[in-house]
């Protein structure tokens, strides 16, 4: 029987899931987004199960402790993630387009500093604001909206360079 934690912890599942699987899987690839999905979960339900916490914004909290799971695979692993078609065969090309869009995503940003390459993740992955991308990053939002424009500039710099 669920007691009244456990139903609030169910409902903050069901509610934020997407957005952290979304996050997870392009940060960190298809191969370990189950598994690290499962673990920041964990580690959430634990944190919010053993004491008195209380979460102003939990997609932002939740996707913090994505992203640091997320960096905590790649030490373990020694390597950044990378995005491979391995054996996925779509079934409608709007599937194919949108995964070729992620791969292109992470090839773009690879060479960003790590903050730029998280605050966009988080914004165009998961969807959140500045605010919260601050909140999550340890960023103001003023911050992470420069962040993302100079990256996004970066980006747009180095596919003109690449088009010439």
């Amino acid at each position: 029987m669920l007691d009244k934690r456990d139903r609030a912890f169910e409902a903050l599942y069901r509610e934020h899931y997407a957005a952290v699987y979304r996050y997870v899987l392009v940060s960190a690839g298809p191969d370990d987004t189950e598994d690290l999905v499962a673990e920041s979960f964990q580690k959430a339900y634990f944190a919010l199960r053993d004491g008195e916490l209380s979460v102003r914004n939990p997609r932002a909290w939740l996707l913090t402790i994505a992203r640091r799971m997320v960096i905590d695979g790649r030490r373990r692993k020694g390597r950044r993630p990378t995005a491979s078609l391995g054996a996925y065969e779509p079934t409608a090309p709007d599937l194919l387009r949108a995964r070729e869009t992620w791969i292109w995503f992470d090839a773009a940003t690879r060479d960003l500093p790590e903050h730029a390459r998280q605050a966009l993740y988080m914004r165009y992955a998961g969807g959140l604001s500045a605010e919260e991308i601050g909140a999550a990053l340890g960023l103001t939002a003023s911050g992470v909206r420069t962040a993302i424009s100079r990256a996004l500039d970066e980006i747009r710099r180095r596919e003109e360079e690449a088009n010439r």
